[in-house]
């Protein structure tokens, strides 16, 4: 168990930085080797885990963040907290649709972002900064400051050229224009995000969430042989 420990306060210190060198799979086969009786009072193993799962089993991802979110606040480590709520936003809006009890994460959300963010890195920032932006845009309906929110998250991994982080802000910043209707900034979007879909530093994840996007960007303009087009070549 002191071993499981060790692992948990390493994660606290790099497990950011692994995720932003898209070292996802190297840190799932090591957490998976963790018992889940000893998860059940790990929050970083079981935050972690979670964000492994993403791509391939993400349903599996959502009662790990909540474990990790009661550990976490039983525990009062605000920075686990944040990060396991914004999380869990993420995981209601692109794979459950749970979207009913997600305003009032948001705004734990949002207060615990406010106090931190002088203090946070910049890969974490990013991911805290674009779920926000998420919950913003489908739990409020506010666009300005979902756009604020994914305007900062997508500058920041510019600037620290983080490309899976890029290429999942794009993703973010096109279905929060496309909720607006705004159809030709969301076509600015698809553009940028078209080189990142065959980028060996993209995700599964985010590679399917920009075929997804294409899909509603052509459904909301009307366009439906193309959209039908790129359904089908899925499919196949």
């Amino acid at each position: 168990a002191e071993e499981y420990r060790r692992i948990d306060a390493l994660l606290k210190e790099n497990g950011i930085p692994l995720l932003a060198a898209n070292r996802v799979t190297t840190l799932g086969s090591l957490l998976n080797r963790v018992p889940e009786t000893c998860r059940n009072e790990l929050g970083w193993v079981s935050f972690f885990l979670a964000l492994t799962l993403m791509d391939s089993t993400p349903t599996r991802a959502l009662p790990l963040l909540n474990q990790a979110l009661t550990i976490f606040s039983t525990c009062g480590d605000e920075i686990g907290e944040l990060l396991s709520l914004s999380h869990s936003i993420s995981v209601r809006i692109v794979t459950t649709g749970h979207y009913q009890g997600g305003e009032p994460l948001l705004h734990r959300a949002i207060d615990l972002f406010s106090r931190a963010a002088d203090s946070l890195d910049a890969a974490t920032t990013i991911l805290v900064a674009r779920n926000l932006a998420m919950g913003y845009c489908i739990f409020l309906a506010d666009v300005d400051e979902a756009n604020r929110y994914g305007s900062l998250a997508l500058t920041l991994a510019r600037k620290e050229q983080l490309v899976n982080y890029e290429a999942a802000l794009l993703m973010v910043m096109g279905y929060i224009r496309i909720f607006a209707g705004h159809t030709a900034l969301t076509k600015m979007y698809l553009e940028q995000a078209a080189p990142f879909i065959h980028h060996s530093e993209v995700g599964t994840f985010n590679r399917l969430a920009f075929r997804m996007m294409l899909f509603n960007f052509l459904f909301h303009n009307g366009d439906f042989p193309n959209y039908f087009i790129q359904r089908n070549q899925l499919i196949d």
